[in-house]
């Protein structure tokens, strides 16, 4: 490897060891989405998988990079920042973000996102030819629509929809790594996508997953038709940046007022399979905290047994989520973080961004994944940078 004075600020050995630790970052997450969670080894494996996390981890932000007295201190605010918030609502996911973007300063973002591909792929292969095996059990759930019963298959993971989540993510994945000049990636994404909507809405019944797919290939083309030169548009760079505060603006108001005496809120309401009445009965329930606070949401997932009606109270919603479980402060930062991303890719022609600010802007409305690096990379663009021949370079490369 050399002498440490080589691997200072060395692009390499940043991308490798963040790469390392990334990659057990992804088997440690995934597998506690899937049944191998249940596994009596689990325990074991999941400590071997973290302190390879942190050991990869430390050694590129100690030995690698490098920080002006201002970075540090800023590094150093955001990190106390999210362990004090972790600490208040009992959760360590928080910690564990905070320390995945900041170790992906100076990384290439081609790189992260191609692991990302290759890895979750094998992780859904392995998870489904274990079910196979009788390894661990692929749980089905089932329930009825149009009179007839539908069975939902998680494929080894602890619910169906974060089966089909994990499939909308590398659809997203490919969509924003692929060179849309060539036809012929074109027809593998149609193809991707096409297996992964057939999954999701046919055997797993996962209806939102599904239907986004959909609704991505319609933002991703229009993006990749009509705003090649978003760069020159600084108005409307800055109105789409502003879409995922205009995202939280909206699902924030009608929870926090629905109103059963209301058809248009009903209607609403029974299109997102009740979420709207479930995010009021949070409000309703706990209070708006600045620094996070506990709170136990029960949903499925992990169990086929069944639930009361009396004891489900799970909030979808990524943005309800933030503000009720991690606080004010964190929404805030986080919804901040978000517009300043956009922009920043916008300014620098990456229009294949504004399919996946769209997206993550209604998934976040109606599904509980934003904060899940396993599933939505793109918290990790925040320091690391990616240009291709599209983008312009950016200040990081």
């Amino acid at each position: 490897m050399g002498d440490l004075g080589s691997i200072k600020n060395n692009s390499y050995y940043a991308n490798f060891f963040y790469l390392v630790s990334f990659i057990l970052y992804l088997i440690n997450t995934f597998l506690n989405h899937s049944m191998f969670s249940s596994l009596e080894i689990y325990p074991l494996i999941k400590i071997v998988l973290f302190s390879g996390v942190v050991l990869f981890l430390a050694i590129k932000l100690v030995l690698v990079d490098s920080f002006s007295l201002k970075e540090l201190l800023s590094y150093l605010f955001a990190f106390s920042l999210m362990c004090l918030i972790s600490l208040n609502t009992g959760d360590r996911q928080l910690i564990t973000l905070i320390a995945l973007i900041l170790g992906a300063k100076n990384v290439n973002f081609r790189y992260i996102i191609v692991t990302f591909f290759i890895t979750i792929i094998l992780l859904l292969i392995f998870t489904y030819l274990s079910t196979l095996l009788d390894i661990i059990p692929n749980l089905q759930y089932s329930r009825i629509r149009d009179g007839e019963i539908k069975i939902r298959n998680s494929f080894g993971t602890i619910y169906p929809t974060v089966f089909a989540a994990y499939l909308q993510s590398i659809v997203i994945a490919y969509a924003y790594l692929m060179n849309e000049r060539k036809a012929f990636n074109h027809l593998i994404l149609i193809l991707l996508s096409c297996i992964s909507i057939f999954l999701a809405l046919e055997l797993a019944d996962a209806r939102m997953s599904g239907y986004s797919i959909m609704l991505f290939l319609v933002f991703y083309y229009i993006s990749i038709i009509f705003f090649r030169r978003i760069y020159r548009n600084k108005f409307m760079s800055k109105v789409i940046s502003l879409s995922y505060l205009v995202g939280f603006l909206v699902i924030f108001y009608l929870s926090y007022n629905f109103n059963t005496e209301n058809t248009l809120y009903l209607e609403i309401n029974n299109v997102l399979s009740g979420r709207l009445q479930l995010g009021y009965n949070a409000f309703q329930e706990y209070h708006i905290p600045l620094l996070g606070q506990t709170i136990e949401f029960i949903g499925f997932g992990g169990s086929t047994k069944e639930i009361s009606e009396e004891l489900y109270n799970y909030v979808d919603s990524s943005y309800l989520q933030f503000m009720l479980r991690y606080g004010v402060l964190f929404t805030i930062l986080s919804i901040a973080s978000y517009i300043i991303l956009t922009y920043k890719r916008l300014k620098l022609n990456d229009y294949k961004f504004i399919s996946i600010i769209a997206i993550l802007t209604i998934n976040s409305m109606i599904e509980d994944r934003l904060l899940d690096v396993s599933i939505n990379v793109y918290w990790l663009l925040i320091l690391s940078f990616y240009h291709t021949a599209y983008i312009k370079k950016d200040s990081y490369s």
